[in-house]
């Protein structure tokens, strides 16, 4: 599965939850991740604000490392 499809399975999970998601739009060659490390971010009213890195299974590990070391500076 691919980044765009999982992000779009995520928006329709998130909309049905009652969140509102926001993510920056993909621009070639150049770094989108919101803070460079997440892809969408998500308010779940009235506060509950929840980022999500999105990612294909054999890329997990990459990330966990990339967010452990975001959450641990």
């Amino acid at each position: 599965m691919t980044e765009s499809q999982i992000r779009k399975l995520a928006l329709d999970k998130i909309k049905k939850q009652g969140g509102v998601a926001w993510y920056p739009k993909k621009v070639k060659w150049h770094e989108t991740d919101v803070w460079g490390i997440f892809d969408i971010l998500i308010l779940y009213p009235p506060s509950n604000f929840v980022p999500i890195q999105i990612t294909s299974k054999s890329n997990m590990a990459t990330r966990k490392k990339k967010i452990l070391y975001f959450y641990n500076k």
